[in-house]
């Protein structure tokens, strides 16, 4: 954001694209004319997410994330908005495990938490990050439970991995060139 700020009004005839920023990242009240910020709603992802889980016959879920920022915070909550919007419309009930891990330092205690989530009946985790994920990864392997991953893709990663809540950063950009260089923007 400091950067763009800087950017921005040292080059005021460039236009800029920040990603995942907003007008308090940069500095400002108002966004600068020649920058448009592109940001994500977690907490859509993470709803939609929450309601395929329980759409796939999920309801005690559970959610990791390494720590209580905003982003993290709004995919857990839109996971759990997205699971009980799920539940009701099927007459269900659901419960949702939330662990914030912290700096751990060890992976291996991530993953034997998930084992013990999953061998207590928590059918699927949703995990926010790539180490988080990997762990959950080796959870259910060895439970046969699944996994939601966050971030980017990570379907490729097996069969246990149910989906992906992913911020879809190549679209974005591309959709806001394309309005820029055609004079939509």
């Amino acid at each position: 954001g400091s950067s763009i700020a800087w950017a921005s009004t040292e080059y005021p005839d460039v236009n800029f694209v920040g990603v995942d920023i907003t007008a308090a990242d940069i500095g400002t009240e108002e966004i600068p004319a020649n920058v448009y910020c592109i940001t994500f709603k977690e907490e859509q992802a993470g709803y939609l997410a929450g309601y395929a889980a329980v759409a796939e016959g999920y309801t005690a879920l559970g959610f990791v994330g390494r720590d209580e920022l905003p982003g993290i915070v709004r995919y857990c909550t839109g996971f759990l908005q997205g699971a009980n919007a799920a539940a009701e419309r099927q007459g269900q009930n659901v419960t949702l495990r939330v662990w914030y891990t912290g700096d751990i330092g060890d992976p291996a205690v991530a993953t034997q938490r998930m084992i013990d989530w999953f061998n207590g009946g928590t059918g699927l985790i949703l995990a926010d990050g790539d180490a988080l994920m990997q762990s959950a990864l080796e959870a259910v392997n060895q439970t046969g439970a699944k996994a939601f991953a966050t971030g980017w893709d990570q379907n490729a990663l097996g069969e246990r991995v149910l989906g992906s809540a992913i911020q879809c950063y190549n679209a974005a950009v591309q959709r806001q060139l394309y309005k820029f260089f055609s004079g939509n923007s």
